[in-house]
C-alpha cells in the first residue's frame, strides 16, 4: 500500500520531467494533475479493499482469487465460441427466416435451377425415358455411346486440343486400351465371394501393400480398398469416430484447415461427426495455432492435406502430426491429389517441402488414389492405417443375419506380405 501511495508523486515527477521546457507545459500539468488523481483513487481503492479483508484468512483471499481468475477465463472462452458461432454464414441464415428476404431467395434459387436445367436438358437431345418398345440394335447402341464420347474426348484428348486438368490424368489411348482388355477378364467377377474370386482379393492385397511402402509403413501398416477418394477420407473418419467412442467420446469432432476436401464435410453429415474448419496463415496454408485453439475432449482426430485443390499447398503435416500425437488424436493426411506424384517427388528431383507419409511420427492414416499419377482407372482408392487396431473401426460385421455371415470389406483388408 505504501508503493501505491507513492504514485502520484512519482507520476508528477515523470511528466514533469519529460514535459520541462516543452511549449504545452499547461497541458503536461493538466495530464499530470488527472494521473494524480487516477492513482489517488487507486491507493484509496485499494486501502478500502484492504480494510474489507481485514481478519480474512489468505487461503480465502488466495481462493477467492484463483476462482475469480478462472471464472474470467470461462468468461472469455464463451465469448470466443460465440463469436465463432455469430459469424457471416449465421447471420445470413438468420436473414433468410424473415419473409421478405426468404422471398427473394427462393427467386434466385428458382432462376437460377431453371437457368441450369435448361443448360444441360438442351444438350440432351435424343434423351430416352422410357424402355424402347422395340429393342436397339447393337450398331445403334455402339453409335450412341460413341456420340457421347467424342464429344467428351476434345476435353481431355491433346490432340483435340484438349488440356484438361484435374479429372483425366491420363490420355494414352494405348494404355486405356490395356486397362479395357484387363477389365474384360473381370467383367463378370464378385470380388464378395472371396472364394470363387480370389485373385481380386489377391490384386487388391497387392496393391494396397504397395501404396503402404510407398509411403514409408511399416510390417504393422495396413489398408483398405474403396470406390475412390471421398470413400477413402469416409473410411478414415469412420475409424476415428469408432476409436473415440471406445474412449468415452459421444459428441465427435476433427479439427482441419479450410482448404480440406469436402469429403470431410460429406463424412461428418453421414456419421454425425462435427467438422471444424479453421482459417488459413498468409502463405495459404493450415495456421495450425488456430487448429490447436479448436481441439478439446471431443476431438478424435486432425487432418491436412498434402497437396490441397484449392491453392496447391502443402498443409505442415508434421506439425500438426505433432499435436495431435501430443493430444494422444490421431492425424489423417489426405494425400489424394499428390499420390503417386508425392511418393516419387524426391526421386525425381522435386523434394516435398517435408514428409507427408507415416514416417511422420503422429500420421496414422492416409488416403492415395492410384488413378492418380499411377494410370490406374477411375474407381478405386486406398485408405492406409498406421496399425490393425485403427483400420478395426471401419469394418462391419453383421452375425445374425439369416444369409449368414457378413463382414463388410472382408475381401478388401486381406494383409499381404513385404
Amino acid at each position: 500500500m505504501e508503493r501505491l501511495a507513492e504514485l502520484p508523486l512519482a507520476a508528477e515527477r515523470l511528466f514533469q520531467q519529460h514535459c520541462a521546457g516543452e511549449p504545452h507545459a499547461a497541458a503536461a500539468g493538466a495530464l499530470c494533475d488527472g494521473a494524480a488523481a487516477l492513482a489517488g483513487r487507486g491507493a484509496a481503492a485499494a486501502a478500502a479493499v484492504d480494510r474489507g479483508l481485514a481478519g480474512v484468512p489468505p487461503t480465502q483471499v488466495l481462493a477467492a482469487g484463483v476462482a475469480s481468475l478462472l471464472a474470467l477465463q470461462l468468461a472469455l472462452a464463451l465469448a470466443r465460441w460465440l463469436l465463432r458461432v455469430c459469424t457471416v454464414a449465421a447471420a445470413f441464415r438468420c436473414c433468410l427466416k424473415l419473409p421478405l428476404v426468404r422471398t427473394i431467395a427462393a427467386k434466385e434459387e428458382a432462376k437460377e435451377t431453371g437457368s441450369l436445367f435448361h443448360k444441360y436438358q438442351s444438350r440432351r437431345a435424343g434423351s430416352l425415358r422410357t424402355i424402347p418398345a422395340t429393342a436397339l440394335s447393337e450398331d445403334q447402341i455402339l453409335q450412341r455411346l460413341e456420340k457421347g464420347e467424342r464429344a467428351s474426348r476434345k476435353f481431355y484428348e491433346p490432340s483435340e486440343g484438349g488440356r484438361l486438368s484435374g479429372a483425366v490424368y491420363c490420355a494414352d489411348a494405348a494404355h486405356w486400351d490395356l486397362v479395357s482388355r484387363v477389365m474384360r477378364m473381370y467383367i463378370v467377377s464378385n470380388p464378395l465371394h472371396i472364394e470363387e474370386f480370389l485373385s481380386v482379393g489377391q490384386m487388391e492385397a497387392e496393391l494396397i501393400r504397395m501404396c503402404c511402402n510407398l509411403y514409408r509403413g511399416d510390417d504393422s501398416s495396413c489398408g483398405v480398398g474403396t470406390s475412390g477418394g471421398t470413400e477413402s477420407i469416409i473410411l478414415a473418419c469412420l475409424a476415428y469416430r469408432e476409436q473415440g467412442r471406445a474412449r468415452g467420446v459421444t459428441a465427435p469432432n476433427m479439427v482441419m484447415p479450410a482448404t480440406a476436401h469436402a469429403a470431410f464435410d460429406k463424412a461428418g453429415f453421414y456419421l454425425g461427426i462435427e467438422m471444424r474448419k479453421v482459417p488459413l496463415d498468409r502463405e495459404l496454408r493450415c495456421d495450425v495455432r488456430a487448429l490447436r485453439r479448436r481441439i478439446d475432449r471431443n476431438t478424435i482426430a486432425l487432418a491436412g492435406t498434402a497437396p490441397d485443390y484449392p491453392y496447391g499447398n502443402f498443409d505442415p503435416i508434421p506439425e500438426i502430426a505433432a499435436l495431435a500425437q501430443s493430444r494422444g488424436i490421431g492425424c489423417h493426411s489426405d494425400c489424394c491429389l499428390g499420390s503417386f506424384a508425392n511418393a516419387f517427388a524426391e526421386q525425381a528431383g522435386c523434394p516435398l517441402p517435408h514428409a507427408v507419409d507415416f514416417s511422420v511420427p503422429g500420421v496414422t492414416s492416409i488416403s492415395c488414389d492410384p488413378h492418380k499419377y499411377a494410370y490406374g482407372p477411375k474407381g478405386f482408392s486406398v485408405c492406409l492405417f498406421r496399425d490393425k487396431a485403427l483400420r478395426q473401426g471401419q469394418f462391419f460385421a453383421c452375425m445374425d443375419w439369416p444369409g449368414g455371415f457378413c463382414e463388410c470389406r472382408l475381401h478388401m483388408c486381406v494383409g499381404w506380405p513385404r
